[in-house]
């Protein structure tokens, strides 16, 4: 059962499942915190599941959730807070609390607007226990790190200095190609691009300025045929330069 209060008065106890519809207003005389808002009480049951969501023809809600001992008067506090994961422009928490207690729930519109909305509050069934995975298949790769470095004195291809590595690699098997910029370098925005046999012009089969972490790049690509393919390290800048690491995986 969830039981909900307003302002100390209890309500009646909300049904497991139900979602009982709670009907509120807010007003030109609600409280404010630079936007008007309205405070409800939950009892939450410590390892219960709930899923809490607010819908408002008036306005954008906004829902935040306070542990029983929290300081209300900073949303940074709040143990949850949505304002779009519901229905439409609804908002929609689920939560599952480490400990019972009174809950605030707070309520208020994205843009200050004023009217009525609706709660709902619906206990879920437990998640299931994570399956014990069994991989179909098993492999290993190789991890081959090259460290380099873009300078002045490196040839350039459209206004870029370029890096061009020959390697050889295994038909019918992922590879991942990544090249990752020196942490005290701001200078180089990496960015790779990959060419098939042992020449470095014309069209790439494929490129990346930024699938890696941060502003590294990084190619997930798998070899139609074993042989011979050149990685050229460069950057997204004209005539970056810089210190890297480029990795090939596989």
């Amino acid at each position: 059962m969830v039981a909900l209060g307003i302002g100390g008065i209890s309500a009646p106890a909300i049904a497991q499942g139900a979602g009982t519809p709670i009907q509120g207003t807010l007003g030109a005389d609600s409280p404010r915190d630079g936007r008007p808002y309205g405070t409800r009480t939950l009892t939450l049951k410590a390892g219960q599941r709930y899923v809490i969501t607010a819908d408002s023809e008036d306005f954008d809600p906004m829902l935040e959730l306070y542990a029983p001992d929290a300081d209300m008067r900073d949303d940074d506090n709040a143990v949850a807070q949505d304002d779009d994961s519901g229905e439409g422009n609804g908002a929609a928490i689920e939560y599952t609390p480490d400990r019972s207690g009174q809950y605030k729930l707070r309520i208020k519109a994205v843009d200050s607007d004023l009217g009525r909305y609706t709660l709902r509050i619906r206990e879920l069934p437990p998640l299931p226990a994570p399956t014990r995975a069994t991989p179909a298949s098993t492999g290993t790769m190789t991890v081959r790190l090259f460290h380099g470095e873009l300078t002045a004195s490196d040839p350039e291809v459209q206004n870029k200095r370029v890096d061009d590595y020959l390697v050889r690699m295994e038909g019918g098997k992922p590879a991942i190609i990544g090249m990752d910029r020196d942490r005290n370098n701001d200078d180089l925005d990496p960015a790779l691009a990959l060419f098939q046999g042992e020449r470095n012009t014309g069209e790439p089969l494929e490129t990346d300025d930024d699938g890696g972490s941060g502003v590294n790049a990084m190619i997930v690509f798998t070899p139609e045929t074993t042989g011979n393919y050149v990685i050229r390290a460069t950057s997204t800048g004209d005539r970056g330069k810089g210190k890297y690491t480029l990795r090939v995986a596989q």
